[in-house]
């Protein structure tokens, strides 16, 4: 089973490890209660530990572009290299 992704104070305290949730993140009010987002707070600790600098789309797109940079100068080397012969 998939662990819930709202999560009260206790679950969010238990969930960061014993850091009060409201350190890092401001609660959503569901029905008149207090809930914290699981994902909200990964992506919350993510930004303050420097992992989540890119959103992940970002990141990958990233690295897409620079595998096709590498590509396009090795292949524009290549190129020169037959010319030059």
């Amino acid at each position: 089973m998939a662990p819930p992704r709202l999560l009260n104070r206790d679950q969010a305290r238990e969930y960061l490890g014993g850091a009060r949730p409201e350190s890092i993140l401001a609660p959503l009010r569901l029905g008149g209660r207090l809930v914290w987002d699981r994902e909200a707070l990964d992506r919350e600790l993510d930004r303050l530990s420097g992992l989540g600098s890119f959103p992940r789309a970002e990141t990958e797109s990233r690295g897409l572009e620079r595998a096709r940079a590498r590509i396009a100068e090795k292949v524009g080397r290549a190129g020169a290299d037959t010319r030059r012969a």
